[in-house]
């Protein structure tokens, strides 16, 4: 029995929407420099935070709010 090319299209762009999220926080783990005071880095580290706030438009607790209603959708439209 063949699929119909509209439920498979649906279930692609279902699966699709799932992958594209906002990511929370840095994926890498940056480290003082050897002679760099910790207060100094983390000082930098917020100010380079801020600046991508700004950069993006989003804040970061604004794009978990985004992440977690857009799986909340999916979810529902699944169980339908």
């Amino acid at each position: 029995m063949k699929t119909p090319y509209g439920f498979t299209a649906c279930l692609a762009a279902v699966l699709l929407a799932g992958c594209a999220t906002v990511p929370a926080g840095p994926s890498v783990m940056v480290w003082p420099a050897p002679e760099k005071p910790f207060e100094i880095f983390q000082a930098d580290d917020d100010a380079c935070r801020a600046w991508a706030s700004r950069q993006s438009g989003i804040a970061p607790a604004e794009a978990v709010n985004q992440n977690l209603a857009g799986g909340a959708a999916v979810g529902a439209l699944m169980g339908a």
